[in-house]
C-alpha cells in the first residue's frame, strides 16, 4: 500500500494541484448553498427562458430550448417564426416546477425538474399532465411535457404514452454556451450566467475537464485513493467522546447530565442547572428540560441548544411543563449571546426543538492541521466558545429566570 500511495503522490501531484485550484474557484451557487437545489435551478431557468428577462437575450434561450424538444418540424418552424415576447413563465403553478405558456402562439410547456431525486413522485407527472390538459385544451394549444434531469432517465409506459420527453441538463448547458457566444447579453449578468454554467459542469453534469482528469486519476490509482478515502480524518470516535465526557466530569463549571447515550454528550453550566430542573423526564438520568448537546460527527463537532421532550404522563402536569418550556424557548430565541446561531424554524411544541446550533470545530479548520490531537483541538475551541458565547448566555438565562419569576 505504501508503494501505491507513493506512486499516486509522485505521478499526480501537479494534476492534483489543478483539481484543488478548480475546487477553490468561487461560485455564487456554492457560496449560497444552492448548487444542487431544484428550487434555485428552476428560478434560474424561469429567468433565462423569459423573453422579457433582464438578460437581454429576448426569446433566444426559449427558442433554443424548444428546438431541443422532439417536436414535429412544422411546429418547430411555426414557433421559431413566432414572436414569443408575450410568453408567461409560471413557477409552482399547482406545484408544477415550470410552466411556459404562450396564448398567442398556442403552446404550453410543462417542466418537471428533478436533480437528485431518483424518480418523480408516484403519479406526479401524470397529475401535472391532467392539470395542463384540463386548463389548456388540445384544440387550442399544443401541450408539451418535459422531464428535466441531470442525466438520462427512463419514463414509465404511462408517462411515455402521454408524450413526456426526458431532457437533460446537458441540453441546458449547450443552450447557455450558445447564448453566451451568439447574443450580446447584459454585461452585469454575464458573471451570473458564467457561474451557473460553471456550477452545472461541476455539480450537476460532472463533465468539466477537471472532473474528467479526476476520473482518470481514480482509474489509475483506485487502490490508493480508496485507502485514503476509507481512512480520511474524522471526529467520530468512541475514544474522543470518552475524553470529552471525562473533561466535563472534572469541569468545575459544568455538569454532565446523562450517561447512557454513547453518541451525545449533554451538559449544563452548574450556575443555571436549577433553572431548568422541572422534572420533565426529557432524558434518562436528569430532571432538566434543557441541555447543551455535543455531537461528534465525521466532519465536525457541534453544540446544540436543545429543549427536551415532555415525558410526564399526567395531562395537567404536562400542560404546566409545556407552558414553561414554551416561555423559556421564546425568551431564549431573543438572546443576544446566540443571535448569530439561532435556528429559525424550530417550534417549542416539538419533542426536541433546537434554539441554536454552533460549530465547535470542523474537519477543514486550520487548527486541525496544526494540532494532531483532536481532543486538544476540541478543548481549545470549546474554551473559546465558553468565554465568548456561553458565559454571556448564562447571564441571559439568569435574567430570563428573574423576569419570568416576577411576572
Amino acid at each position: 500500500m505504501i508503494n501505491a500511495l507513493e506512486k499516486l503522490v509522485i505521478e499526480e501531484s501537479l494534476q492534483l494541484e489543478k483539481i484543488e485550484a478548480f475546487l477553490e474557484q468561487p461560485n455564487y451557487f456554492e457560496i449560497l448553498g444552492v448548487s444542487s437545489k431544484e428550487l434555485q435551478h428552476s428560478n434560474f431557468l424561469a429567468w433565462i427562458f423569459d423573453p422579457k428577462g433582464s438578460h437581454n437575450a429576448e426569446d433566444f434561450c426559449l427558442k433554443s430550448f424548444i428546438n431541443k424538444l422532439p417536436l414535429e418540424p412544422e411546429l418547430k418552424i411555426k414557433l421559431n417564426l413566432a414572436n414569443l415576447e408575450n410568453t408567461q413563465i409560471l413557477r409552482e403553478y399547482q406545484c408544477i416546477d415550470l410552466l411556459i405558456v404562450n396564448e398567442d402562439a398556442g403552446f404550453t410547456i410543462c417542466i418537471e425538474n428533478k436533480i437528485y431525486a431518483p424518480k418523480s413522485g408516484e403519479n406526479q407527472l401524470l397529475k401535472y399532465y391532467e392539470i395542463v390538459e384540463n386548463t389548456w385544451s388540445k384544440e387550442e394549444h399544443q401541450n408539451i411535457y418535459v422531464y428535466l434531469t441531470p442525466t438520462p432517465r427512463s419514463l414509465t409506459e404511462e408517462e411515455a404514452d402521454i408524450n413526456y420527453v426526458n431532457i437533460t441538463y446537458g441540453e441546458i448547458l449547450q443552450i447557455l454556451e450558445d447564448t453566451k457566444t451568439s447574443i450580446d447579453l447584459a454585461e452585469s449578468y454575464l458573471p451570473l450566467i458564467q457561474n451557473y454554467i460553471q456550477n452545472l459542469r461541476k455539480n450537476i453534469m460532472a463533465d468539466s475537464k477537471e472532473i474528467l482528469l479526476a476520473q482518470d486519476i481514480y482509474r489509475k490509482h483506485k487502490k490508493a485513493i480508496d485507502f485514503i478515502v476509507n481512512n480520511k480524518p474524522s471526529f467520530y470516535s468512541l475514544d474522543l467522546i470518552k475524553e470529552i465526557e471525562e473533561y466535563f466530569e472534572k469541569h468545575s463549571s459544568y455538569k454532565k447530565l446523562t450517561s447512557h447515550d454513547k453518541n451525545i454528550i449533554r451538559i449544563l453550566p452548574t450556575d443555571v442547572l436549577p433553572i431548568f430542573e422541572i422534572d420533565s423526564h426529557s432524558w434518562e438520568g436528569t430532571g432538566s428540560v434543557f441541555a447543551l448537546e455535543i455531537f461528534c460527527e465525521e466532519d465536525r463537532i457541534w453544540l446544540k441548544f436543545c429543549f427536551g421532550k415532555i415525558g410526564e404522563k399526567e395531562e395537567s402536569r404536562r400542560r404546566i411543563i409545556q407552558e414553561k418550556k414554551t416561555r423559556f424557548f421564546q425568551e431564549m430565541k431573543k438572546f443576544k449571546s446566540i443571535e448569530k446561531y439561532i435556528v429559525s424554524r424550530s417550534r417549542p411544541e416539538s419533542y426536541y426543538p433546537s434554539v441554536a446550533n454552533i460549530n465547535i470545530v470542523k474537519i477543514d479548520d486550520p487548527i486541525v492541521q496544526k494540532i494532531d490531537d483532536k481532543y486538544e483541538v476540541f478543548k481549545e475551541r470549546f474554551e473559546e466558545i465558553d468565554k465568548e458565547v456561553l458565559k454571556n448566555w448564562v447571564k441571559e438565562v439568569k435574567a430570563m429566570n428573574d423576569k419570568l419569576n416576577n411576572e
